[in-house]
């Protein structure tokens, strides 16, 4: 049964790193606008999902960079957590330039959330 399970999670990771190449090349030079959301699983531990999409297609659908497991859900490790997704997204080298919305709920973390980003953006 562990064979069948490693080889599912490979064929997933494989798509999803598919993907993501796919996410870069699709947003690389242009204006993104970055989606983030907290949600809890069926076992309790904090999700946090990040999606981003292109400012100026109103028609583009959005891309899901990340669905992470987060050890704590707090505005310090929620902001480590994208910016790295990001990073590893562009291989590395953010273009902060970029990047020109962020969008998330109202919550007392996201408001946070989004406060550090713009320090460090």
């Amino acid at each position: 049964m562990k064979i069948k399970n490693y080889t599912i999670k490979f064929v997933i990771d494989s798509l999803f790193k598919k993907k993501l190449i796919a996410c870069y090349n699709k947003y690389q030079d242009k204006p993104i606008y970055l989606v983030f959301d907290v949600t809890t699983d069926i076992r309790g531990i904090s999700i946090l999902n990040i999606l981003i999409g292109e400012c100026r297609n109103s028609e583009d659908k959005v891309c899901s960079i990340a669905v992470l497991e987060l050890e704590k859900s707090n505005a310090v490790v929620i902001n480590q957590k994208i910016i790295q997704t990001l990073t590893d997204l562009n291989k590395g080298k953010i273009n902060y330039k970029n990047l020109k919305l962020v969008i998330s709920d109202g919550i007392s973390y996201a408001v946070k959330v989004g406060k550090l980003l713009k320090s460090f953006f």
